[in-house]
């Protein structure tokens, strides 16, 4: 997909669809979008999370949830992309795919217009007056916009905060853990990559695996050998220096893996 149509073009899960989603298009994104264009910038992602998140004061409501369905559309990709990688990485030792899992993260109908209020932790619906209510349904596509912290100097960028979010879903987790997959970090997932799977994988996926486990299993290891308290069945997330490790020996390729464009 054209990357400038993921504002306008949101995955939704479709019964009618054998793959168990659609890509629909969003007309009020794509007229907002062109609006935005307009003005020449050379960042549209930057200015859309601007006019989205409550720092942007200036904004209607009306304008940031125009934004915001911008945005909601764009993430929907890698979170789409999240969900079968899982599946992916667990094939031939589960009784799920991950049609199953998008009813827990999929769940944008990619029309409601949405703000976060200004403390950013609460959903707010607009209606087509500007007014805005609570809501008890909550959209997962504006919680990862709501934890994306777009001024964070070394953020990860909004593709991979959306597929890393998505992984760490609660109620996916808890969904995995019915079928005995429990306390999975994004890393213990990496660690459980077999031969068959590894096949399966793109370049960029092959190149993070490989990352991975020249960094993050040779640490461990060598934690091991001085005798460091060894570590649970659950592998944690890296630490800082692992991390820094990880990025620079994965410069080639961007951590979104299985986001293919």
């Amino acid at each position: 997909m054209d990357v400038s149509s993921r504002y306008w073009k949101i995955c939704r899960i479709s019964s009618s669809q054998k793959v168990g989603y659609e890509h629909c298009l969003v007309p009020p994104a794509q007229e907002y979008l062109k609006q935005i264009r307009n003005l020449a910038t050379t960042d549209t992602q930057a200015v859309l999370l601007s006019y989205f998140l409550p720092k942007h004061s200036a904004v209607d409501a009306i304008s940031r949830a125009k934004a915001g369905l911008c945005l909601r559309s764009y993430v929907s990709e890698p979170i789409l992309k999240a969900c079968q990688k899982i599946d992916n990485l667990f094939s031939g030792e589960k009784f799920f795919t991950y049609r199953d899992l998008l009813p827990y993260v999929l769940n944008d109908d990619g029309q409601t217009l949405v703000i976060v209020d200004q403390d950013g932790k609460t959903q707010l619906i607009v209606d087509n007056n500007g007014r805005v209510r609570t809501t008890a349904y909550k959209f997962f596509s504006v919680k990862v916009l709501q934890t994306f912290n777009a001024d964070l100097e070394s953020r990860m960028s909004l593709d991979n905060w959306a597929y890393l979010q998505t992984k760490q879903n609660p109620e996916l987790k808890d969904f995995l853990a019915d079928f005995g997959f429990k306390h999975l970090s994004d890393w213990a997932l990496l660690n459980r990559v077999k031969a068959k799977q590894f096949e399966r994988l793109s370049n960029r996926d092959r190149h993070l695996v490989e990352v991975f486990h020249t960094v993050y299993r040779r640490d461990r290891l060598q934690q091991n050998s001085k005798g460091i308290k060894k570590m649970s069945r659950s592998l944690k997330y890296p630490t800082a220096r692992n991390a820094q490790r990880l990025a620079q020996k994965r410069c080639h390729y961007p951590l979104n893996s299985g986001i293919d464009e």
